[in-house]
This record gives structure tokens, sequence and C-alpha cells, in this order.
């Protein structure tokens, strides 16, 4: 009987197929295997795809390597160079000899240095047209046929380019937010397809995005069939030539306003004419500059340009909204049927100098128009003039809303299909996890939370997409962060942010300030924020990335020096944010985001000890074994200091003995070993007599995982499935299609967004503990798995899957009649050991199982009532858990 081949395929170089751009010296491959587990691998690097197809791995070859790893595996071989391109592919070996391989793939380098620019320059139009954007233009004579051609493009702010009036992509916003001063992101563009022979009009339209200075620096590098090689570089040598074009203002926050009639026709277009204007005499004599002129050589913004190998933000899909209501004079208001983030394309005739506004909430007023009143100082408005020739159709290019109700005034007559489509804009990152259930609220309550996700992906990981804010919140993380990673394939999305949180923080005092890239809140973020330590230790334990955590390690390490430094007799003293945005019943009534029972500095101890031991254990990953043991001992040391100070032994209880208190000391490890069944029946207790979480969006994901741990996921169950006030269901039943920021549905000026996703955690915990699929930190990235799926009163069917480094985890579990019927699928490569929920056993009497790769069919018996928990079996679930 013949064996099942390996069959490799999905290879992928830095995440991402065949990428341009790259900047690191040592690209990491990786790919997938199914069919026989491999036993071997070896990687082949051409510089040329006919040397490929013939064996010559002239660049590497790293020859036949007895490992079965399939990913974060790192070049090697010759020296890579601006603009390298390499062809390779990947054989593997099975351990009886068999071989699969993969298609070619191939990736390319991009500008390593400074001179790679050559003579390109930053340039702009200063003076001209404050407040507008730009368009610039130049043109290059090919001459010939093409065979290769790229175009390397930064701005500030958003910018987008054509090449003889196509788009260049379909990126959108770009770049993305980054502390200027020190990095800029740059594009590369395959444009071969896009070049003539004859002439080729480079042209790029420059807003003000985040940074209020519409600038550009463009390099185009064409290569032709005959062997010669032309370059378009702005800057003095090249007659890059500027004015303004049809954009009269625009901002993120202010929304874009556009007259059609002021847009130059047909100047993407190589047959368009320039009329040189003097800008010196206009400016000397008080003239409008609304003609041509050269654009001028500007400083740029001082950072280095380094590649920005993020997944792009694009449009990811569109929506035909429906119409609400109409208003008086002209007035209209449309439904997205869900709140979002993105903006509208408008399809219009009318005469020359209508003028339609479309203004964006995400609620309306009692008289049925769009409610702006919680977006603080943000316009979130674009208007268009029509230019009266014929249909017209119009999207703003340089801002973004968060929205489901769009009010247009000044439409000529009745609105069509049509003639408003609402567009989802975001980081196109693709979905990593999935989950369904039976419930039909918990499964709303995934999509809303999802969805949320969705709508704060915009160069990094946002707190809202709609108020004037928009910010990377490291608070939110603490919370957001495991749902993040579980919903979303986003190593790079989130590597990109932590260079950011590199770039913001102090290199004296270590300090990373509440925002990164920072535009408002402390210089110093609360102890609470734990992101700058737990994305890295994520990355690797998820996606097998070693590299970030060497690469951020003197970021990660000065971090918690500084929160740690601020102790006072031996605790920090410090908490701005604690356990945020609580129901209000559990508020300071002065500052009702704030918690009133649960201590700021048991929140910001707990949080620094959770820093201090995730450094040991990335320490004892990349080898620093004496620093390992330095923050062991360290963490211990401030664990005895807590449980002095917050610790009552009496009654088992920390703080104040409400849920976080005790939740946060058990989920965090500090409890004595003695004391931890006591503890947990203290939050059991609290949780059974209130009814309801009183948490905010730090503490609610430590409720509910270590009730699930402690064997009372049924507890949990009731918390996630509540309706009443304060609930997710509760968010739902008020007509949420996305998360609140906080648990009260406030619509009014102040902290009230309505797509928030610092409450999502319980997303996490749909994955990691109903359904069960985890880590197990005991074995080496990717290859070993815990499954331990919590049965539920009242719920038949809970499946999840993820897309790990080896394929695909998955598990279901449907109850029937005769018990729980579970069907796994564990990757190829990989092995799970299962674990039988609290009160069930497996048809052998068993409660746990090892599984190797494939697809099992498991089914548990009942060996208790579902409904008896002792604190003995309490604990015994939570030795297993934990």
């Amino acid at each position: 009987m013949s064996r099942v081949r390996p069959m490799v395929s999905n290879p992928t170089c830095e995440y991402a197929i065949d990428p341009l751009g790259l900047i690191t010296p040592h690209p990491r491959f990786a790919w997938q295997v199914a069919g026989s587990a491999q036993m071997a691998y070896r990687v082949l690097v051409a510089t040329s795809p006919i040397l490929l197809a013939g064996g010559h791995a002239d660049a590497w070859d790293s020859g036949w390597v007895i490992d079965d790893h399939v990913a974060q595996i790192a070049y090697a071989g010759l020296p890579l160079a601006s603009r390298d391109r390499r062809w390779w592919q990947v054989e593997v070996r099975d351990t009886a000899g068999q071989c699969g391989t993969t298609a070619p793939a191939v990736f390319e380098m991009g500008l390593l240095t400074p001179a790679d620019w050559g003579s390109a320059e930053w340039i702009g139009a200063p003076g001209i047209a404050p407040g507008r954007a730009c368009c610039f233009r130049a043109v290059l004579t090919a001459g010939g046929t093409v065979c290769r051609a790229r175009l390397y493009a930064a701005g500030l702010g958003s910018y987008r380019l054509y090449l003889n009036g196509q788009a260049v992509s379909d990126r959108v916003l770009d770049p993305p937010p980054t502390a200027v001063e020190q990095r800029v992101p740059y594009t590369v563009h395959d444009v071969t397809a896009l070049i003539s022979a004859e002439d080729t009009v480079l042209a790029a339209v420059v807003g003000h995005g985040w940074y209020g200075r519409p600038i550009v620096k463009l390099r185009l590098e064409v290569q032709l069939i005959d062997g010669r090689e032309l370059t378009l570089v702005s800057g003095p040598q090249h007659p890059f030539v500027t004015r303004p074009g049809g954009t009269l203002a625009d901002g993120l926050f202010l929304g874009e306003t556009y007259d059609a009639r002021c847009e130059p026709t047909g100047w993407l277009l190589p047959d368009y004419r320039v009329h040189i204007h003097d800008l010196d005499r206009a400016r000397r004599s008080g003239e409008r500059h609304e003609q041509w002129t050269g654009a001028y050589r500007v400083s740029g913004p001082g950072g280095t340009l380094t590649s920005d190998l993020m997944e792009p933000i694009r449009v990811v899909e569109d929506v035909i909204p429906h119409l609400v209501t109409k208003m008086e004079k002209s007035t209209w208001v449309f439904d997205a049927g869900s709140n979002l983030a993105g903006w509208c394309r408008l399809r219009v005739r009318a005469a020359a100098g209508t003028r339609i506004t479309m203004t964006y909430g995400e609620t309306l007023c009692a008289d049925g128009l769009v409610n702006q009143d919680n977006l603080y100082t943000a316009r979130a408005a674009d208007v268009y003039t029509c230019a009266g020739a014929g249909e017209e159709s119009w999207e703003p290019r340089f801002t973004y809303h968060g929205f489901r109700y769009v009010q247009i005034d000044g439409l000529p007559g009745a609105p069509e299909v049509g003639t408003l489509v609402v567009r989802r804009v975001r980081n196109d990152l693709a979905r990593r996890g999935r989950f369904a259930c039976a419930d039909e609220l918990v499964q709303r309550i995934h999509t809303m939370i999802v969805r949320t996700e969705e709508s704060n992906q915009h160069g990094v990981p946002t707190d809202c997409p709609q108020r004037a804010e928009r910010q990377g919140w490291l608070n939110d993380q603490t919370a957001r962060a495991e749902q993040l990673i579980h919903n979303f394939h986003a190593p790079s999305f989130i590597s990109k942010w932590l260079a950011d949180l590199g770039d913001a923080q102090d290199p004296v005092t270590g300090a990373i300030p509440d925002t990164v890239p920072w535009h408002f809140g402390h210089r110093q973020a609360d102890p609470v924020c734990v992101c700058p330590i737990w994305y890295p230790w994520l990355l690797w334990r998820h996606h097998g990335d070693r590299q970030v955590l060497t690469n951020h390690w003197s970021m990660m390490t000065a971090w918690q020096r500084c929160v740690a430094s601020t102790a006072t007799a031996g605790l920090v003293d410090y908490s701005w944010w604690g356990d945020w945005c609580p129901p209000q019943a559990f508020a300071v009534e002065s500052d009702p985001c704030r918690s009133r029972d649960t201590p700021s500095e048991l929140v910001s101890n707990a949080h620094l000890v959770f820093m201090t031991r995730l450094l040991s254990r990335i320490a004892h990953v990349i080898g620093k074994i004496d620093d390992a043991l330095r923050y062991t001992e360290e963490a211990n040391v401030l664990v005895t200091a807590i449980n002095r100070t917050w610790l009552e032994p009496h009654t088992a209880s920390y703080g104040t003995n409400i849920q976080a208190c005790n939740a946060m000391a058990l989920w965090m490890d500090l409890v004595p070993e003695t004391q931890r069944p006591a503890v947990f029946a203290r939050l059991v207790e609290d949780v059974e007599q209130r009814g309801q979480l009183t948490t905010g969006n730090i503490c609610t994901k430590y409720v509910l995982e270590t009730l699930a741990d402690g064997g009372r996921a049924d507890l949990a169950w009731r918390l996630v499935t509540r309706r009443a006030y304060p609930s997710w269901g509760f968010m739902l039943d008020q007509g949420a299609t996305t998360l609140w920021e906080r648990w009260e549905k406030e619509t009014g000026a102040g902290m009230n967004s309505h797509n928030h996703s610092m409450l999502g955690a319980v997303d996490a915990w749909l994955y990691t503990r109903l359904v069960g699929l985890r880590d197990d930190e005991t074995a080496f990235p990717g290859d070993g798995f815990l499954l331990t799926p919590q049965v539920v009163p009242g719920l038949t069917h809970a499946e999840a899957e993820l897309d790990t480094m080896r394929g695909r985890l998955a598990l279901s579990w449907q109850r029937t009649d005769q018990g729980v019927i579970i069907a796994v699928e564990v990757p190829n490569g990989a092995h799970a050991a299962f674990t039988a929920p609290l009160g069930w056993v497996l048809e052998d009497g068993g409660d746990r199982l090892c599984l190797p790769a494939g697809c099992h069919d498991l089914r548990l018996m009942s060996a208790l009532p579902a409904s008896t928990c002792s604190a003995a079996t309490s604990r015994r679930a939570l030795e297993c858990a934990l």
C-alpha cells in the first residue's frame, strides 16, 4: 500500500506572498505540509526562475536539514542588496524518503540605504493654496518596450498615485501613522504593466492626513528590453509641477471638501498640456495660485525611510445602505445596517455648483437626523460640489469615518439605487480564527466583536474610528490582544506597531506613552499597559517569531524597568486608568470611568508582576538565563509585597473582595497555594450573589477566564449570555452592532464611542475556554496544543478553528442524549492534549487523551451532575487548566 506523499503549499516570505520591498538581510520563509509528516526540508533560492527550475540555487541552498519546522526559516545565502529579486521554493521529505515541493515563489528587496533614493527629494508647494490638497505631475518618455518598472513612494500626509490615469494600486490612506521624525514608511509598486512605450504621466495627489503637510518623495525606475534604464525622481533634476486640486480641505477628523470644478480636466493623461505659472510673481501680486507651478524642494520630516510591509489599508467591502427617512429641504438619511469604518461613494447628476454634504454618525437624534454629539471636535462630513458634466461619481481620498448613518443634504431629487455606496475600509488582515455556536445571542456577540476589531485597524490598532481621537491606546490592548491574535492573521500589523512603540519610548527613562504614535495622553503609560511585552510573547507563541523577542528585548526591559522604578516601599504607587469603565454603579461618582472598588494600585502592581514574569519566560527563550532568574526573583518579591498589602487572610480575599480583585489575583497567580481554593470561592460567591459583572475593560477578562479555569464555566456562561444591563446582550438588545466603549448606552457629548474594542475580551474566552483551543507553552510554538472544551448548560453546540503555522486546528462539540460528541483536527506535525470538561469522561473512563496529528472523533459520557462543583473539584480543574 503506497503512502501519501507530503504535499507542500502556502509558501510565504516574511508573512507575505511574493513580497516587494523587504528590508531585512535574512528574510524568513514558511510553508505548510499536508499528507505525510515532514522529516526534513531543503530551501532553494536562485537569482532567476530559470535557474530555480533547473535546480540550480545560486543564491542559497540550505541543503537537507533534518528538522520538522515549517516557519521562521531564515535565509542564509549570498548577501542581499537593494532591489535584488530572488526566486525560491522548498522541498520536504518524510520518513519514507518521499518528497514534496512548493510552487516557486519570489521576494524582492526594497531600498536599503538613503543613497539608493539617488537624487530624489521631498517636494511640495509651500505657500500655495493653504489647506488644500496638492497635485504633482511629471512625464517619463520610455521610447521602448518596458521589461521591469518599480515605483518607490513616500508622502505626508495621505497620498494616491497614478500612472496615465490608472491608480497604481488599491491601497488607500497611505502612509500609516508613525512618528515621522524617526521613521517614514514608503511603498513599493510593481508598475511594469502601467508604463507606456511612449509618454507616461506619473501623478500624485497628496492631502494632509495625520501630518498636515502635503509633500511627497518619488522614485520611478524603468528597465527596457534593450538594456536601457530610466529614472524619474522628485527633485530639481526632473520637472515635477504642482497645483491645487479639487480637494479644498481635508483631514482625518474634518472630512473632505471637494469641488469638481477646480480639478483640471485630463491632467492625469499624457496629452494634457501644462502651462507653467510664475509663482514668485503671483506671490508678489497677491493672486490666487490656481495654475501649475514648478514643485519646490522642501525639507523632509526627518525620519528614516523604511518599507511599509504591513497589510495595506484597502476598501474591503461595499454595502448598499437603505433609506431611513426623507427630511425637509432635500435631506435624506441612510442606514448602512451596522456600525463600521470607511466612507461613502456618491453618484449624482446635478447642475454645476450643486453642493452635496454627507454627514456621518453612529446614532440618530430624536428628529431623525444624524447625531454627532459624541464626536468631540470631529466634523466628520464630506462635501462635494458638482461640475455639472453629466453623471459624476466621487468618494473621499484623505479621510475616513466611523459611522452607521449618513445624512445627505443638497441632493437634487430622490436618491436611486447606487446613489450612495458605503465602503468598508481597514487594513486588509486575513481572518485567522472562526467561531460558531448554537446560541444565537453569543453568535451575535462574536460578530459584534469581530466587526469592532475590523473597524479599528487603520495603520495602528485604534481605540475608535469615529471621534477626534482614533489612537493606538496601550491600555485597551491588555484586554484586546488575545482577541486580535485569535481572530486575525496580524503579525505584520502588530510588528509595525511594536516598532512604533520603540520609536515612542523615552531613551533615558524607558517610558512609553499612553498612545502610540503619541498624540495625547500621559508620556508614561499606566502600568496596566503590558502590550509592549505581551504582544512579542504572543507573536512568539502563535507564529514562532523569536526575532521579535530579540529585536524588542531592550524596549521591553526598559519599559518594565520604567514602571518598576516608580515603586515606593516595594510597590508601584501610580495608576492612570486601573480597571477602566466599570458599570457606573461601581465607578467613582466624580469620575464615572474610574473604578470605585478596585484599588488602582493593586491593578498596577499585578500587571507589573505579569510583565516581569513574561520577561523571565522571554529571557529563557532567547538564552538570557541570568536575566530569567533575576526577573523571577523580582516578581516573587513583588508578589510578597502585594500579598502583604492587599490579601486579607481571614476572609481569603484581595482588596475590597470584589470580582476584579479576586479574579485578577488568581489569574495573575498572586495567591498563595493554600489560599487559592478559598479566594476562588470568594469570586464565585460574588458572581452568584450579584448575577452580573462589576468589572471594567481589564478585569472582565480575568473574571470569565478564572471562572472557567476553576471549574465554573457554567457561571461564566451565565455572565456571557446575560441580557440585562450590564452585558453584551444588553448592548445588542439596545441596537448595538459594534461594541460600546462603556456598559451604558450613552449618546451625548463625552466618552461615548459606539465602536470600541476594549470590552471585547470575551471573544478570546469563546476560543480558549468555551471551545478550548489553547497553546501548550511546554511545546515549541505551533507543535503542541491543549484542548479543554467546556460543556456549559443550555448550549448544544460550539466550534472554533485557528489557522496555525502548521495548518488548521479545530474542535467542535455537540451535546446529544447519549453524551457529547467531539470532533478534533490537529494540524500535520503537531500534537494535542485533550482534557475532558468537569463532569464528563471519555468512553474508556479517563479524562485525558494525547492526540497526534489528524482528525479524531471522541465521545464523552456524563460523570458528575453538571451543577456540582466542590472546592476540591474546582481546584483540580484549575490545576489542569493552569
